[in-house]
């Protein structure tokens, strides 16, 4: 279906792109540890969908030529688990513990057995439908996991219909899904949709307009030539970061419209302008830094507020609200340390495990054969 593409020049702007997006929801979600109340960018959200559109590029440049060269769904799936599963995995149990501590402690009741199905459902990719103490999201324990649920399976749809994915068919795609994600912002008033149960359905066009949109940018052609720098770029978030920060401008009733305008045009022209820029040595090792550590950023963040907004409850007997700002300048440094360690020391050795496990049992299953 598509030409086997010769190898392509790493980017290290999209490096940039996704740790300013992975630190966008980061921000987004702390804002009331600098302030109760305050959401520091307010449309910080939509930078999921960054993830999606970014997440469709980097698949379909790296895996178009391997598919095309036969790649089997076994090594395809092998390699999106090795990079997703793992740690999704740690995190899904480090929420659970500190989840279940703060219920016990507001409700103190212990709620173990749908509490610990729904666990067991999440660390499979299944969604809670069970609603153990009444909560509705899709993964309780870790509220961030639930894009990587839509992750993993679009990526599996885009394997298996890979052979379908034509130009016009790519566009006939985003087109529909662009009616859809309309049709659902409206109804829900904003596109802060997807980790509610509730929201299963009205989530799949929000996922699939990005993902699918990152896939025919990546074979359309827009790419060009790779000349701008690092200033280009930090102007490129610059006008990202006053999109959605305009949130609260505007009147409530057309919050969705604003946030289709971004999704829809905003993050597509600055995944293209970010395809053409180079970065010099320091500027690409910086940019490197913050794509390393941008999925830990993202996964740790919800376990990690959730404990660190309960230790001055048990220390200081006093609320995370009465440490602002402090509480929240010590954490987004910390969050960004520990992303690092965590990169390092866990979610690189991890992901070489599953593909050495991965390509041991290839060779074993040859071996009998």
């Amino acid at each position: 279906m598509t030409a086997i593409r010769t190898k392509e020049p790493y980017l290290h702007s999209l490096d940039l792109l996704r740790g300013f997006a992975a630190l966008s929801v980061c921000l987004y979600h702390t804002g009331f540890m600098l302030k109760p109340g305050f959401h520091l960018l307010p449309g910080g959200y939509l930078c999921v969908d960054m993830f999606f559109l970014l997440s469709g590029f980097v698949i379909a440049r790296t895996y178009d030529p391997r598919i095309a060269a036969g790649m089997k769904v076994g090594a395809f799936c092998a390699q999106r688990l090795a990079r997703l599963y793992p740690l999704f995995w740690a995190t899904t149990l480090a929420g659970f513990a500190v989840v279940m501590a703060k219920l016990y402690q507001d409700h103190h009741v212990l709620d173990s057995k749908p509490a610990l199905l729904t666990l067991f459902g999440n660390l499979l990719l299944i969604p809670n439908f069970l609603k153990p103490y009444g909560l509705d999201s899709l993964f309780p324990f870790n509220g961030a996991t639930w894009s990587i649920f839509f992750e993993f399976y679009v990526n599996v749809l885009f394997f298996f219909c890979w052979p379908l994915l034509s130009t016009r068919r790519l566009c006939s795609v985003v087109g529909l899904a662009g009616i859809l994600l309309i049709a659902a912002a409206s109804q829900k008033h904003s596109l802060d949709i997807g980790d509610k149960t509730a929201d299963l359905i009205v989530a799949i066009p929000r996922v699939l307009f990005s993902f699918f949109l990152g896939v025919l940018i990546c074979r359309s052609g827009l790419k060009g030539r790779r000349r701008y720098g690092v200033w280009p770029s930090l102007v490129g978030l610059g006008i990202v970061l006053l999109a959605i920060c305009m949130r609260d401008t505007v009147p409530t009733s057309m919050v969705w419209l604003l946030d289709i305008c971004i999704v829809v045009f905003v993050f597509p022209v600055t995944l293209i302008a970010f395809t053409k820029m180079q970065f010099p040595g320091y500027h690409a090792r910086v940019s490197a830094f913050l794509g390393n550590i941008s999925y830990a950023v993202y996964l740790l963040q919800t376990p990690l507020m959730i404990l660190y907004a309960g230790l001055p409850q048990i220390f200081l007997r006093e609320k995370i609200a009465a440490l602002t700002p402090w509480a929240g300048m010590v954490f987004l440094p910390a969050i960004v340390a520990i992303a690092f360690l965590v990169w390092k020391y866990f979610e690189v050795p991890a992901k070489h495990a599953v593909r050495q496990w991965h390509a041991a049992l290839v060779e074993t299953s040859r071996g009998a054969a």
